[in-house]
């Protein structure tokens, strides 16, 4: 089935993380990255999220911090921003 074979390069704690990953999930490292090459052919794409968003914006950052401050907040579902005010100001 395999018929060629590809040498990189990675970070030893990276491929050691990633080899007791697989082994959890029942694979070996080689079987894994068949998995990731064969799903990037049929996808013709990346096949997860590639973002450079991995952290909260400023603005959402600010909004988490206000709920730890306001944890009345966290009381909702609220359906306007105006129930919201309304219980930040309560």
């Amino acid at each position: 089935m395999y018929d060629t074979a590809i040498t990189f390069r990675t970070n030893s704690k990276t491929k050691a993380t990633a080899k007791k990953v697989f082994a959890d999930l029942g694979i070996d490292l080689s079987t894994a990255l068949n998995i990731f090459l064969i799903k990037a052919a049929r996808t013709k794409s990346i096949p997860f999220d590639v973002s450079l968003n991995e952290q909260p914006n400023k603005e959402t950052m600010a909004a988490i911090d206000e709920i730890y401050h306001h944890p009345e907040l966290t009381e909702g579902p609220y359906n306007t921003k105006e129930e919201i005010l309304e219980a930040l100001h309560a």
